[in-house]
């Protein structure tokens, strides 16, 4: 049995969409569970095509969250795997059925898709799409190349293990989705369905909280510290420090290039790598190459 979790905050339109794809799935959810974190109030009753799937709505009166409004939703779901989605994303109509398949191996207890990347102005246009990868066990890659699975969107997770891991972390305000997958992959096997059945909306108005460099700065920290027995044991420790600075110069970039060349430099100091030693060229400068190729 299946539960989707379906996060959202005034976004209305994206909400109905998101509820639509999962309506239309060949295999459907036995509940979605809509979790409003401190928007205009939304009632179940809004979604009149529901082809008999339950709709439960929970309004938090106030944003608490995205960790803690997925662990609300986790925690009133009936279905034995959890498929979570943002209100801005969208399934493919097999997307639910391709990963539920991925648990008929019980050592399984996390499954992914990969994406379809659409912009919000052109939701129907997609520009690229990202496969799976990464599949058995994923420690390794998660420590040395970052989030190889993919956005909260993209995952399917046993309920019992959820539990067993503890859920979301609370106390991170980024990077929630790769901490998770870090515990769970310690523990059981993950695996992926060789396609794309997501549909990744990215924003043109750039206000993804993706976008704040400093979130980053301080969640690459307090995963240092949560982990650092486990990348220390795995001689990974260089390789994770070099990608949290890498990351943060990424993000960093769209903000000002002083930053990203502080934090470029940084990442390098630790490991080397062709994607940090790009970040040291002038934004204007890569931007010719990358028109160039």
């Amino acid at each position: 049995m299946v539960s989707v979790i379906i996060t959202t905050k005034n976004r209305k339109n994206f909400l109905y969409r998101a509820v639509e794809s999962v309506v239309a799935n060949t295999l459907k959810p036995i509940d979605i569970i809509i979790v409003n974190d401190g928007g205009d109030r939304v009632e179940a009753e809004q979604f009149e095509n529901s082809q008999g799937i339950k709709i439960d709505v929970i309004n938090n009166l106030c944003s608490k969250g995205g960790n803690v409004a997925r662990n609300q939703g986790a925690n009133c779901a009936r279905g034995e795997l959890l498929f979570f989605l943002d209100d801005d994303d969208a399934f493919t109509p097999t997307s639910i059925a391709s990963r539920a398949k991925c648990f008929e191996n019980m050592s399984v207890g996390l499954a992914y898709t990969g994406k379809k990347l659409v912009k919000s102005e052109s939701l129907d246009e997609v520009y690229y799409v990202s496969k799976p990868k990464y599949e058995g066990d994923v420690i390794k890659p998660l420590f040395s190349l970052g989030n190889v699975i993919g956005t909260t969107s993209c995952v399917a997770v046993r309920k019992s293990v959820f539990e067993s891991v503890g859920g979301f972390d609370e106390e991170l305000q980024a990077l929630q989705d790769y901490d998770l997958w870090l515990r769970i992959s310690a523990v059981c096997r993950v695996k992926h369905d060789h396609k794309a059945n997501l549909i990744y909306t990215i924003h043109s108005t750039n206000n993804q909280v993706s976008s704040n460099y400093h979130r980053y700065l301080d969640a690459g920290n307090y995963l240092y510290n949560k982990y650092k027995l486990e990348l220390n044991e795995l001689g990974l420790e260089r390789k994770f420090l070099s990608l949290r600075y890498l990351r943060v110069a990424m993000i960093a970039s769209k903000h000002s290039s002083l930053e990203r060349l502080k934090y470029a430099i940084i990442s390098l100091k630790y490991n080397f790598s062709i994607k940090g030693f790009f970040m040291l060229i002038p934004v204007s400068i890569s931007k010719k190459i990358r028109s160039f190729h």
